[in-house]
């Protein structure tokens, strides 16, 4: 049970399965995962989009760290090797060597946002979202995603720090000004 559970388990940034998770944010396979590696994909059950590693290093360490103090509660690690595996810094350790198949989510971040409003406008949660049958209807507009993406994915419009050393920053949402529909963020 627990294997098909983390063989369809959403990890955000549209993948699914701990194998392709380990990928996505190690490079490496699942059964080649360090410690720390583990508790932080463990970690990732309870919210992908607030406990990713891309998104928030500080968020996932802090949930990988809580992780592995329920494992020592557990029984499963001891109290050294927890210490020891907090002391791993993450951020230089990531590495996206996924590559998707042709049947993933095209709009990642669009699916993860529709995800997120889902749960938290019907509180149900996301394992039930995405097992149970749920029909969840959006107003996406594929052009305008795709030019989004486009956009964002050119390097040149997005230099790697600004003047004062901070890292660029962008977002945008596209809105039908009659109903509010989110038409591509």
């Amino acid at each position: 049970i627990l294997t098909m559970y983390l063989n369809n388990s959403y990890f955000g940034n549209g993948v699914w399965g701990v194998e392709d998770a380990s990928q996505k944010y190690f490079g490496t396979t699942a059964a080649n995962l360090t410690l720390d590696e583990a508790a932080t994909l463990a970690g990732m059950l309870k919210g992908p989009e607030i406990y990713n590693p891309y998104y928030s290093l500080e968020n996932a360490t802090n949930r990988r760290d809580t992780v592995l103090g329920a494992m020592v509660d557990a029984g499963k690690i001891n109290q050294d090797q927890a210490a020891e595996a907090k002391t791993v810094g993450m951020g230089n350790r990531l590495a996206d060597t996924y590559v998707g198949k042709s049947d993933d989510y095209q709009y990642p971040s669009y699916f993860d946002a529709v995800i997120n409003e889902a749960i938290s406008t019907y509180g149900i949660s996301e394992k039930d979202i995405v097992n149970n049958g749920y029909k969840v209807y959006t107003e996406l507009d594929q052009n305008y995603q795709t030019g989004m993406q486009t956009t964002f994915n050119n390097d040149n419009l997005f230099p790697v720090s600004a003047y004062d050393g901070s890292s660029a920053q962008a977002a945008s949402v596209a809105l039908d000004p009659k109903t509010g529909a989110v038409r591509g963020l």
